[in-house]
């Protein structure tokens, strides 16, 4: 008979008394919690006993009772509703940490959920898990949307961090309901959300604005302004642009496989590092350069060609994405040509290959995008100037004036 059996035997026949087994468990258990208290228990000169306790969030309370008892008493329910009844900060805590040290996120994916999370669980953060019902978490996004005018974007990001927490804790057996119960009975409406309505003009660089731009650069003779250029010709991310090395850059065509990735670390650190993997699955890829622009690979690849990076300062220091973005500036101001990000170059590119009716995989390739649709969408703009869209729309013989 194994150990199950016995138990089970002695269960059945009243050998085993359960109650006096709890009773055992919890004497035990109370032992633990009182001998790992680290806190000294004190009795003032008027008879009342003290001690401190420290919260998950570092916040230490002094607490205190007549009877040494029933101070000891506060110690283990304090210390087993913090290991029972988490609250929801300390839950969101264990969630993104665990993702972190699991590989499963990078550190500037993890401090962008901290940022999340303290920006809007200040108060509901502090609510004990156990006694947080579907409704409350209903309640709680539908306030934040309102209250923060919140993008379909950001109400995202904080949707990540709800749906994370929920299904944390219901693994951990600490609620039965999941994140489906909550957002079945969300109530949004389709004007609930902060819409941001951007203007052609601000997302891309028209047509005579490219041309000068490409110009300018093409006449510079620094790494950084072949850098700029280059980000024109293929449509690289400027992370990507950042993170090129010298054995990627060929005499046709650049091979994509890497972005920089900067955050600021606990201590307030700026870091770039370099990720090995693209931002999307399609982000792999070889990008083919127009023929008229081969000479601008060759001027990369004789650029420090013995240092690892193909972005490089003569002391063979790696450029980062901050020196292109600075330059692009004041390139902008010195031509009198409002700036925009090197985000909307790609999305000047991006729109250049739709306008051209490049095929559809091409296009795809080239721009690291796993639907096409996601081009037409988000990259595809009207690059002409008001003058010239006046003069094609004149040009109508319906609306020329009779």
């Amino acid at each position: 008979m194994d150990n199950n059996e016995l138990l089970s035997f002695a269960l059945e026949n009243g050998i085993l008394d359960v109650t006096q087994v709890q009773q055992m468990k919890d004497m035990k258990e109370r032992k633990l919690y009182l001998e790992n208290h680290p806190y000294k228990i004190w009795q003032s000169n008027k008879g009342y006993w003290y001690t401190y306790v420290t919260h998950k969030d570092g916040t230490r309370k002094q607490i205190s009772r007549k009877h040494r008892e029933d101070l000891e008493d506060d110690i283990v329910h304090f210390y087993k509703q913090e290991e029972e009844n988490p609250t929801i900060s300390d839950i969101f805590t264990l969630w993104n940490t665990r993702r972190k040290d699991l590989k499963q996120i990078a550190y500037p994916t993890f401090s962008r959920n901290v940022y999340v999370f303290n920006k809007h669980f200040k108060q509901f953060g502090k609510k004990r898990i156990r006694k947080v019902r579907p409704l409350d978490f209903v309640e709680f996004l539908e306030e934040q949307i309102a209250e923060y005018e919140m993008t379909r974007k950001a109400f995202a990001n904080l949707k990540c961090i709800v749906t994370g927490i929920l299904k944390y804790a219901r693994r951990r057996e600490l609620i039965e309901y999941t994140y489906n119960d909550v957002y079945g009975m969300l109530d949004l409406g389709k004007n609930c959300f902060k819409k941001i309505i951007y203007s052609d003009e601000d997302q891309v660089f028209n047509e005579k604005e490219t041309s000068c731009i490409m110009s300018y650069l093409s006449n510079q003779t620094d790494i950084i302004s072949y850098g700029l250029l280059l980000l024109f010709v293929t449509g690289m991310r400027i992370g990507e642009l950042a993170a090129l090395r010298h054995v990627d850059v060929r005499e046709d065509s650049i091979f994509v496989h890497a972005t920089e990735s900067s955050y600021t670390d606990e201590d307030g650190n700026f870091i770039s590092t370099i990720k090995e993997s693209p931002k999307t699955d399609k982000g792999v890829r070889c990008i083919i350069v127009p023929t008229g622009y081969l000479w601008l690979l060759k001027k990369i690849r004789l650029h420090n060609p013995f240092k690892e990076f193909a972005f490089t300062y003569s002391s063979g220091t790696r450029i980062r994405s901050l020196a292109f973005r600075r330059r692009l500036e004041r390139v902008c101001e010195e031509l009198h040509i409002p700036y925009r990000s090197p985000h909307k170059i790609r999305k000047t590119f991006g729109s250049i290959l739709l306008d051209n009716n490049v095929d559809q995989k091409t296009i795809r390739d080239t721009m690291g995008h796993v639907d096409l649709s996601t081009t037409e969408s988000f990259y595809h703009y009207n690059r002409r100037t008001f003058d010239e869209r006046q003069k094609m729309l004149s040009s109508i013989k319906e609306f020329q004036a009779i």
